[in-house]
C-alpha cells in the first residue's frame, strides 16, 4: 500500500458496484474519456469499461478491479488477450487501461515492462493523482490544512503519513490520521472539495465504515474547527442577501424583446400568475423502438426531478427552459410560493443555486464551486463572496441545495462550453447527492453530450398540450388583457381549431407572440402571415438579445426564402447539410443585389440559425456519397410554406425571371396539394394588384373544374385550388369587393354541405356578402345549385320566411323543396 489507499464504504454489493463505477467514471473523465459503458461483475469488485476519447478519434478498454489481493500477471495476460480480439474488430485505435486498487505482484510489473507498455496500469494511488489532477478532489496538502485545525488535538500528535480516500454515497472524502506514540490512534475527515464534514454527515461515514471493515471503530475522531460567531452571521447575512437576489431576478416574468407595447413591454408580471406546469419526455442519444415507445411518454416534470438526482433538460428556443428553472429557483427559495402552483414539487428543502451561462464572463473555465461563489456579484455583495462559498460548501455536501445551471448552449465558445462541462461532471462527482438541473438547446448540447449524458437524465420539454394552451390562454387574459377567464377560454378554442396556428402554440414563446399581436389587433389575425412573419422577427432578432446576438433579418431571411422555394419545388423537407450548404451557395450567386455583400458563410449561417432560433434544426444523419451527414428541416412546415411563399413574391428564386408575376410563378403549382398554404400565403403577401391576379387565376382554376368534372370536389376529400381560393378569403387577402362576391360566388356553388364555405366565412370581413350572394344564388340556380346556397343561408341563420316559405325547417338546419 502506498501514501495513498482508497476504500469503498459500502457492504452491499450494488451499491458498492455503484460507487466503485462512479470513482471510475472520474478516473477516466479526468484522462480525456466520456461515453463510458461500464459492465459490472455481479460482486461489485469488477467492472469492464468502454469509452471514447473526447478530442481524438481514441477508443478506450480497461478493466478494473477493487478487490483486496494484488493482481498477477495471468490476468493481465488474459485481458491483453481480450483487447487484441476488440483490436481486430476495431478501426479506431484503442487505448488499454488496467486498474487494481489494491496494485499488482511484483512478477505482473516485471512483466508489463518487458511486454513495452501493452497496457497502462494504474494503482490506487495514481488513481487518486488522477482524481487530483482532475480537480475531482483537493490535494493532500489542501486537507491536511483543514485536519491541523482540529480542536482537542494532543500536542504530540503528528500527521501520519498514511491517509485513505473514502468513496462514500456523500461523495470522495480525505481520511487523515495522526500518530500518538507511533500509533495512528486520531483520525479527522475533509470533504474532496477542501471543507470539513458536519457532525451528522461524519455519523453517516461512520455508520457505514461500522458495516465494512471497521477502520475507525478503534480510532478517536477529532473535529476540524468551525466558523467563529461573526463568521456565522456573515454566513447568514450572504444567504439573506443571496434569496433577496433571486426573488428579484426569478418572481417575475417580463415580455422584453416580445412584440408588447411600452407599457406592457416595461410591466412584470408574477411568475406564478402566468405559469404552466412542465411536462418532459425522456430523450436518447440513440434507441430503436424501445427508445422511441418511452421517448413519446410525458410526465410531469416533478416527477422526473423526484427520481433522478441529476437531469438535462433540452428544448428548442422558447420552449420553457428559463422560466422553469425560475419557478424551481422560487419555489425553493423559502418565499412560501411553492403551493401558488399545482405542479406538485417534490416537498423538499433544497437551497437553489442558479448559475446563468451567460453571465460566466471570465469564470467560464473555473471550478462550480467557484462559479457559485461569484453569484454574489450578481447579488452586488461581492464582499460576502467567499462567505457565501463556505455556506454553499456546507449545503452541497449534506445534499441540501438544488443547482439550477440555466442555457448551457449560451456559453458561445464550443470550447468554453466543453471545459463548462467538464467541470459540471466534475462537479456532480464531488457532490453525488445535490439535485442538478441543466438546460440546454439541443443543437448547443451536442458538443458536450458525450460529457453530460453519462452523469445525466437526459430528457426533452414537451411541447404545450391543449390543456396548456387553454391554461396560459385564460392566465394571459385574467392577468394581462384584465378580461374574463371565459374570453381566454373562448381565444384557447380559436388557436385549437386552427392547425397551423396551433403548431405554433405549443411552443410558449410562440403563443405568448401570437397573444401580443392578437391584443395589437383586438382579435386573432385573419391574416397568417403577419403572425409567421412576427414569429420569426422574434425568434431571428428580438428575442433574448442578452444570450444571443441578433441575426441580420436582410441577409438571413431571403437564404432562408431561397432554399425553402427549393426544397418546397424538390418536394424535399428535409436535405443533408452538404446540400444545405450548396443552395445556400445558389442563393448567393442568383442573388447578388440582395446577397452581394453577406458577412457570414453559409456554414456559419446553418449554424447560427440553428442556434439562436431552431428555424432550422438537425434532425438527423444521413449516408451521402459514402459519408454520415447531417440531416436539416425546417422546425415547422409551417415556417417552411410561410418562407417560401415570401420567396414568390419577392423573387426570392433560382434562375429566377425578371417579368414574372406570382400568380404565374405559382400557375403550375396552385394544383399542388403540397403548396395548398403557399399559395394563400403568398397571396396574403402580396401587393392588391398580385393578389388579384393570383385569386383570379384560383377562380378560374376552380371553375374549369365545375365545367371538366362536375361534382368531383363533393365526392373527393380536397381539390387545391378550391382550398386555396376558400384560404385567401380566409386570410382576408386584400382583392376588390366585386372579386370578393365572385369568388365566395364559386366557392358556395362547389363547395360541400359537410365543408360549406360559409362556415370558414362568417367571421371574416367578408361575412356579410354571404347572404345576399347565396339569397340571389336561390333565387335564380337550378335545383342542384339551390341546395348549396340553401345551406349557406342556414349556417348565415338567414329566417326561413325570408325565402317566402320555400325554405323550411328540417331540425337541423334548412333544406331546399322544389317549387
Amino acid at each position: 500500500m502506498g501514501d495513498f489507499a482508497i476504500e469503498i464504504l459500502e457492504a452491499d454489493n450494488n451499491k458498492r458496484g455503484d460507487l466503485f463505477g462512479r470513482l471510475i467514471q472520474d478516473v477516466f473523465h479526468t484522462l480525456g474519456y466520456e461515453d463510458c459503458v461500464l459492465n459490472l461483475h455481479k460482486s461489485g469488485r469488477e467492472l469492464d469499461v468502454t469509452a471514447t476519447h473526447r478530442t481524438e478519434d481514441r477508443l478506450l478498454v480497461a478493466e478494473c478491479k477493487a478487490k483486496s489481493e494484488k493482481i498477477g500477471g495471468d490476468e493481465l495476460n488474459k485481458f491483453a488477450g481480450a483487447v487484441e480480439v476488440e483490436r481486430r474488430k476495431s478501426s479506431a485505435p484503442i487505448s488499454t487501461y488496467f486498474i487494481s486498487l489494491s496494485g499488482y505482484k511484483v512478477t505482473a510489473l516485471e512483466q508489463e515492462r518487458e511486454a513495452q507498455g501493452r497496457m497502462t496500469l494504474l494503482d490506487g494511488q495514481q488513481v487518486v493523482e488522477e482524481l487530483i489532477r482532475g480537480r475531482v478532489i483537493v490535494t493532500r496538502s489542501q486537507a491536511a490544512l483543514v485536519a491541523g485545525s482540529c480542536t482537542d488535538l494532543p500536542a504530540d500528535a503528528r500527521l501520519s503519513k498514511r491517509s485513505m480516500i473514502l468513496a462514500h454515497e456523500i461523495g470522495w472524502i480525505w481520511a487523515m490520521f495522526f500518530s500518538v506514540d507511533g500509533e495512528d490512534s486520531l483520525f479527522t475527515l475533509v470533504h474532496a472539495d477542501g471543507h470539513r464534514l458536519s457532525l451528522d454527515l461524519v455519523e453517516q461515514v461512520l455508520q457505514s465504515d461500522e458495516s465494512h471493515k471497521g477502520i475507525f471503530q478503534q480510532r478517536k475522531y477529532l473535529h476540524p474547527r468551525g466558523l467563529s460567531k461573526g463568521a456565522e452571521e456573515n454566513r447568514q447575512e450572504a444567504r439573506d442577501e443571496y434569496l433577496s437576489y433571486i426573488a428579484r431576478e426569478c418572481g417575475e416574468i417580463t415580455l422584453e424583446g416580445l412584440p408588447a407595447d411600452e407599457n406592457l413591454g416595461s410591466r412584470r408580471i408574477r411568475l406564478e400568475s402566468l405559469y404552466v406546469p412542465t411536462y418532459v419526455e425522456r430523450a436518447y442519444v440513440s434507441g430503436g423502438e424501445e427508445a422511441e415507445e418511452e421517448q413519446v411518454k410525458r410526465i410531469p416534470f416533478a416527477e422526473a426531478l423526484s427520481a433522478d438526482r441529476h437531469l438535462a433538460l433540452l428544448s428548442p428556443p422558447g420552449g420553457g427552459k428559463t422560466t422553469l428553472l425560475k419557478r424551481l429557483a422560487v419555489a425553493y427559495g423559502g418565499f412560501g410560493r411553492r403551493s401558488e402552483v399545482n405542479d406538485a414539487l417534490p416537498d423538499e428543502n433544497w437551497f437553489p443555486l442558479l448559475i446563468r451561462c451567460r453571465q460566466l464572463g471570465p469564470h467560464v473555465r473555473s471550478p462550480i464551486l467557484t462559479s457559485l461563489g461569484s453569484l454574489m456579484n450578481n447579488a452586488e455583495r461581492p464582499d460576502l463572496s467567499e462567505t457565501f462559498e463556505q455556506l454553499v460548501a456546507q449545503l452541497l455536501k449534506g445534499g441540501e441545495a438544488i443547482l439550477l445551471v440555466d442555457g448551457l448552449d449560451e456559453i458561445n465558445d464550443p470550447s468554453d462550453r466543453a471545459t463548462f462541462a467538464a467541470q459540471l461532471r466534475t462537479f456532480i462527482g464531488t457532490y453525488p447527492q445535490v439535485r442538478v438541473v441543466v438546460t440546454s438547446r439541443e443543437a448547443g448540447f451536442r458538443v458536450v453530450s458525450g460529457a453530460m449524458s453519462s452523469v445525466c437524465q437526459l430528457f426533452r420539454i414537451s411541447d404545450l398540450s391543449s390543456t396548456g394552451i387553454r391554461k396560459l390562454c385564460s392566465a394571459w387574459h385574467r392577468e394581462v388583457v384584465g378580461d374574463s377567464e371565459t374570453a381566454g377560454r373562448e381565444l384557447a378554442e380559436a388557436v385549437l381549431s386552427n392547425g397551423r396556428v396551433r403548431q405554433l402554440a405549443v411552443n410558449p414563446l410562440l403563443l405568448t407572440t401570437l397573444l401580443l399581436v392578437r391584443r395589437w389587433l383586438g382579435e386573432l389575425p385573419s391574416r397568417r402571415s403577419i403572425l409567421y412573419g412576427k414569429a420569426i422577427e422574434v425568434l431571428l432578432m428580438t428575442w433574448n438579445t442578452e444570450a444571443r446576438a441578433p441575426l441580420d433579418q436582410e441577409e438571413v431571411i431571403p437564404q432562408l426564402a431561397y432554399a425553402a422555394f427549393v426544397m418546397m419545388s424538390n418536394k424535399e423537407q428535409s436535405v443533408s447539410a452538404r446540400k444545405l450548404r450548396g443552395i445556400l451557395d445558389d442563393a448567393r450567386r442568383e442573388m447578388p443585389e440582395v446577397l452581394g455583400y453577406a458577412r457570414i458563410s453559409s456554414g456559419e449561417l446553418i449554424e447560427r440559425v440553428e442556434d439562436r432560433s431552431s428555424l432550422l434544426v438537425q434532425s438527423g444523419h444521413v449516408a451521402e456519397e459514402g459519408q454520415i451527414r447531417p440531416l436539416f428541416e425546417f422546425k415547422h412546415l409551417t415556417f417552411q410554406e410561410y418562407l417560401a411563399a415570401l420567396a414568390t413574391v419577392h423573387s426570392y428564386l433560382p434562375q429566377r425571371g425578371e417579368y414574372l408575376s406570382t400568380s404565374e410563378i405559382l400557375e403550375s403549382r396552385v394544383a399542388d396539394a403540397s403548396w395548398q398554404q403557399v399559395v394563400p400565403l403568398a397571396a396574403s403577401l402580396s401587393s392588391p394588384r398580385e393578389a388579384k391576379a393570383l385569386v383570379e387565376l384560383l377562380m378560374r382554376k376552380t371553375e374549369e373544374l365545375g365545367v371538366t368534372e362536375r361534382g368531383l370536389y363533393k365526392k373527393a376529400d380536397s381539390y387545391p385550388p378550391y382550398d386555396n381560393l376558400l384560404q385567401c378569403l380566409s386570410d382576408e387577402v386584400l382583392i376588390p369587393p366585386v372579386l370578393v362576391r365572385e369568388a365566395i360566388d364559386i366557392l358556395l356553388r362547389h363547395g360541400t354541405h359537410m365543408a360549406n364555405p360559409a362556415v370558414a366565412l362568417r367571421k371574416t370581413k367578408f361575412a356579410r356578402e354571404i347572404e345576399e350572394i347565396a339569397f340571389a344564388g336561390y333565387e335564380m340556380g337550378n335545383p342542384r345549385e339551390r341546395a348549396d346556397y340553401s345551406h349557406a343561408l342556414a349556417i348565415s341563420h338567414i329566417d326561413q320566411h325570408d325565402l317566402h316559405g320555400e325554405v323550411a325547417s328540417s331540425g337541423r338546419g334548412f333544406r331546399y323543396r322544389e317549387p
